[in-house]
Parts: C-alpha cells; sequence; structure tokens
C-alpha cells in the first residue's frame, strides 16, 4: 500500500489484484467482477502509453480473471495485448549480465523479465487452438532463460538455464528432453513445460480436424513411431517420474498442501492428455485424404 500511495503501483493492477484474491475468498461476492471491469477501463488506456512492466503484468492477471469467469472473448483480446507489450518491452531478449561500462543488471530484475514473459507464454497458451496465425508468441522468438524455482531465487542463486527454441522449437521428441527440463520440480517449470506440450499437441491434432478435410495431412495420426505416439510416451514418461506428493490418489484427493502445485499440475497435465487423444471418428473415414 505505501508503493501505492507514493505512485509506484498503478490503480489498475491493485485493482485485479484485490479481484483476484477476493474471488478465490468468497466467490459469491460480487465485488471481483465489478473491480475488474474497472481495471480493464483504466489498464486499456495506459496500453497506449510508453510501456510498462506492471501495465504487462496487470494485462496477465486481467486475462486470467477474465478467462476464469467465461469472458473468453475479452480474454483472448487481452492476450493479445499482453504479447504486444512483452515484444515492446522485448522480454523475450535476454538481458546481459554487463555490457560496457552499463552496471550488471540485478538477479531481482532478470527474474522478473524472465517470469513475467513466461507467465505471459503460459496464459496465451490457454487461447491457444493449434492454428499457427492465432500465435503471438512463438517458441521461435524466445531467447529469454526458463523462470528460476523459488530456493534458489530466495537464497540469491541467479538461473543462468539457457531459454533459446530456436533449432528446437518445432520437435517434440527434442524439446520436452532438453536438459534445462530436466530435474526441475518447482512450479515454472513445471507449468511450462506443459504449456509447450500443449501447444505442440494441438499443432499436432489441428490439420486432423473435420474443417481441414480438403488439406487433409497424409501421414496416418496412428502409426507407430509417429507424434501421437510421441506424445502418449512423453505424456506417461513424465507422468511415472512425478513425486508421490504430485500423483492423483485418494490420499493426495483430500491431503491439505501448503501449495497449489498437484492441483495445477495435474489439471494441466489432464487435458494435454486428452487433446492427445481427440478423435474424430464420425467423420474421418469420409473426409480423411487417405481414405480408411
Amino acid at each position: 500500500m505505501q508503493m501505492f500511495d507514493n505512485g509506484h503501483v498503478p490503480e489498475s493492477l491493485l485493482l485485479i489484484i484485490a479481484a483476484t484474491t477476493l474471488r478465490i475468498l468468497d466467490p459469491d461476492d460480487p465485488r471481483p467482477h465489478r473491480w475488474a471491469d474497472e481495471c480493464r477501463r483504466k489498464v486499456l488506456l495506459d496500453a497506449f502509453l510508453p510501456p510498462t512492466q506492471t501495465t504487462l503484468q496487470t494485462f496477465i492477471l486481467l486475462q486470467r480473471y477474465e478467462w476464469h469467469r467465461g469472458s473468453h472473448m475479452s480474454a483472448w483480446i487481452t492476450s493479445a495485448i499482453a504479447v504486444r507489450l512483452t515484444h515492446a518491452l522485448q522480454l523475450n531478449l535476454e538481458l546481459p549480465r554487463k555490457s560496457g561500462n552499463v552496471h550488471p543488471v540485478s538477479l531481482t530484475v532478470r527474474e522478473m523479465r524472465r517470469r513475467t514473459l513466461w507467465a505471459c507464454f503460459v496464459m496465451e497458451s490457454l487461447m491457444e487452438s493449434g492454428r499457427h496465425p492465432f500465435s503471438g508468441l512463438d517458441l521461435s522468438s524466445i531467447e529469454t532463460n526458463l523462470p528460476g524455482d523459488e530456493h534458489s531465487f530466495q537464497l540469491g542463486i541467479g538461473n543462468e538455464l539457457p531459454g533459446s527454441w530456436t533449432d528446437s522449437a518445432s520437435e517434440p521428441s527434442t524439446i520436452l528432453n532438453l536438459p534445462w527440463f530436466q530435474g526441475r520440480p518447482d512450479i515454472p517449470a513445471y507449468l511450462v513445460r506443459l504449456a509447450i506440450l500443449r501447444l505442440l499437441i494441438l499443432q499436432y491434432t489441428a490439420p486432423y480436424h473435420p474443417r481441414n478435410a480438403d488439406r487433409m495431412p497424409q501421414t496416418l495420426p496412428w502409426l507407430a513411431e509417429g507424434p501421437f505416439y510421441q506424445f502418449e510416451a512423453e505424456l506417461t514418461r513424465w507422468s511415472a517420474d512425478f513425486p508421490d506428493s504430485l500423483r492423483l490418489s485418494t490420499d493426495n484427493l483430500y491431503r491439505r498442501q501448503p501449495d497449489l502445485l498437484g492441483f495445477v499440475t495435474f489439471h494441466y497435465w489432464t487435458p494435454s492428455e486428452c487433446d492427445g487423444h481427440r478423435q474424430y471418428d464420425r467423420n474421418i473415414a469420409t473426409t480423411s485424404a487417405f481414405g480408411t
């Protein structure tokens, strides 16, 4: 509140934080929706001013709120603005530690840039349909490192794990086995990995939709060693490596935990598994380019 009183935090950001918090505490309270609407009116004006990270963070939180209250069109439009702000701020580029006579960039600044960029990516992945023209934050444009884990961040230990996807952005067999994804049990790594996997699955399944009957891929989707089985194997292998705290079981279902890691991971993993099994049995025999 002191930062807000001193003018360091915009009112729109405070409104969406308050709306998100109260909606979690009391879903029946009508005030969060009013606060979110007021936030939207204020932050849209800020979008045409010189870009700042606080404006971008407000849009990301607003997009999340709109998505969860069912205002998907508003969330989609908000996502587009957030992506443009991300590129305007060049958050997709990793800042050098030190350049010439410029003072070194602090760990806090670098980490906040990384977290904001990847938060925007994860949120935008919710809006993704698998059709490339709708994707505004392509993996190949991201050179920013993955966000660090909370423990290292609190100890002041920087995360220098690379995050360039240029050479592997379209290779599901490669991107998910990159070294910086292995042995990372923290929330940011799980969310980023799940978001990437879901995008790859959607991009794989979209061409087999009946609306694309006139340009259906020639490759049979159920052939062994095809992309479907690569995704299936990745999901199975990854879930097998989950610690006990992240496994869906009767014990974990009712166990109180200090964080939402298990809840969030399961509810991201499950849609990815379902997207991989999308079947259009009623149409595939008559609409596919390769017949039965």
